[in-house]
């Protein structure tokens, strides 16, 4: 069910037509002015149940490769697309060629940014979103795929790409309402009209990497020395994560998290941490601060850092503590305090709207080669 089609080769847009202009075309289609730009097969006026202005081929005439086997709700999905941008203040045209496919409906900005949605309601599960993806991109075009049915991940190593959008290839959920209305799951789930001024107008934006505050979540705990009984306050690092400028979080480096007994560094030592503890522990009115110091072992052979009580300056080894992080863990009242690290990034592909004001997250400098890393500006 195009929405397109020319009479005399001038493009006519069926939803651009008022009633005269419908009426006289129907007049002049009658004479065979009417045709199909793609297989230059004779066009006719309709009008779905819905009121919806269209083209259709000849009743009989079969179906037709260059159009496809479109749907009342794709239509309708491309008008609405179509409704919205425009209101936008973005030029929007329908079925639109180019080098190796037609545009469901390309957006371009008063700029010149061009934007193309792609509105696949059919199940198709070989379908290849990246390599017809390529084909926009290499034309200058970005482009959304909305999708009844989004692939599933391929392998245990790819990410959902509604939980983690592939910047290639980015997809988002349509669902359809009753009366042929959608709705569209980006970062949440909303209409798809309000979607496509979210994304046109850059409150929501695609982004590659959660830039932000880099933060240590440091737990808080107390035990008595096994040796003197003297009360002791501990902390331990349990958390690493960057806050992006849209609220979304990721873990820093989960690789930094891996805690080894007997290790010759420990995160804990680090002055800025020892600082904010010490504040944190004087607030609580709780004991002195446990020791943390470099410990030989004979018996290895090496250095380790360790905790030490505070009063008789005895070691409170890693195994005697396991106890004490295992009970903090799972109770939700457990003190911590949060330490800056400064500006950070995480390669998590997100959808991105940030608080009314606040600009989105932006792509630190990365050592990946610039082949491989998506634009800064994402999908709008």
């Amino acid at each position: 069910m195009p929405l397109v089609a020319e009479v005399d080769g001038a493009r006519v847009v069926s939803i651009d037509l008022d009633d005269d202009a419908w009426d006289a075309l129907r007049l002049r289609s009658r004479g065979g002015a009417l045709r199909f730009p793609a297989c230059a097969s004779a066009a006719y006026l309709r009008t779905s149940r819905r009121g919806l202005r269209h083209f259709a081929h000849a009743p009989g005439a079969g179906g037709c490769g260059a159009h496809g086997d479109e749907s009342a709700a794709h239509m309708q999905a491309k008008a609405l697309i179509i409704a919205a941008a425009r209101a936008a203040g973005w030029q929007a045209e329908p079925e639109v060629p180019g080098p190796g496919y037609q545009a469901d409906v390309l957006t371009t900005s008063p700029t010149g940014v061009r934007l193309n949605f792609e509105v696949q309601l059919a199940r198709e599960e070989d379908t290849d979103y990246r390599t017809r993806s390529l084909r926009r991109t290499a034309d200058g075009c970005r482009v959304l795929w909305l999708t009844r049915y989004p692939l599933p991940p391929r392998g245990d190593w790819e990410p959902d790409p509604l939980a983690v959008p592939d910047p290639r290839a980015p997809q988002a959920r349509l669902v359809e309402t009753e009366g042929q209305q959608f709705s569209v799951l980006l970062d949440r789930m909303c209409s798809l009209e309000e979607a496509v001024t979210d994304l046109l107008s850059g409150r929501i934006v695609l982004r590659a990497q959660i830039s932000g505050e880099r933060v240590l979540r440091v737990v808080l705990a107390r035990r008595a020395c096994w040796s003197c009984s003297a009360r002791i306050s501990l902390w331990r690092v349990v958390g690493e994560h960057t806050v992006g400028a849209c609220g979304r979080w990721a873990d820093a480096d989960a690789v930094r998290l891996v805690e080894h007994a007997h290790a010759e560094t420990k995160r804990e030592q680090a002055q800025d941490i020892r600082a904010a503890v010490a504040a944190r522990i004087k607030d609580l009115r709780w004991p002195a601060m446990a020791g943390l110091s470099s410990r030989a072992s004979e018996e290895a052979g090496k250095t380790y850092m360790a905790f030490s009580c505070w009063q008789c300056g005895r070691v409170q080894g890693d195994h005697y503590l396991s106890q004490v992080w295992v009970e903090a863990a799972y109770n939700p009242d457990q003190p911590e305090v949060l330490v800056s690290r400064g500006a950070s990034a995480v390669e998590v592909p997100h959808w991105c709207r940030p608080p009314e004001g606040a600009t989105p997250c932006r792509s630190l400098p990365s050592p990946a080669p610039p082949s491989s890393r998506t634009d800064e500006d994402g999908i709008r």
